[in-house]
């Protein structure tokens, strides 16, 4: 039996949302192929996950590209703010 919290399409997660399609997921992985380090960059002043909605891909896809890029935790909370 599949757990509910796996992504498979059409099936229930575990915060009530229903689960992407084939074709959402494909364009989400070919968005965070084509993502580098420099376009990340522009979002290191937000949490991961408003950065991953920014960025229309989950936050997991967003800690793997940026893991494949040498950055191994997001920034967010070490980044100062000077106003």
């Amino acid at each position: 039996m599949v757990g509910l919290c796996q992504s498979r399409p059409s099936e229930l997660h575990c915060n009530g949302e229903v689960g992407k399609s084939k074709a959402g997921i494909a364009t989400q992985r070919e968005r965070t192929r084509r993502l580098h380090l420099k376009d990340v960059a522009n979002y290191v002043h937000l949490p991961i996950t408003d950065a991953a909605k920014e960025l229309q891909i989950c936050p997991t896809a967003l800690k793997k590209v940026c893991r494949k890029h040498g950055m191994l935790r997001w920034p967010y909370r070490k980044v100062s703010f000077s106003d």
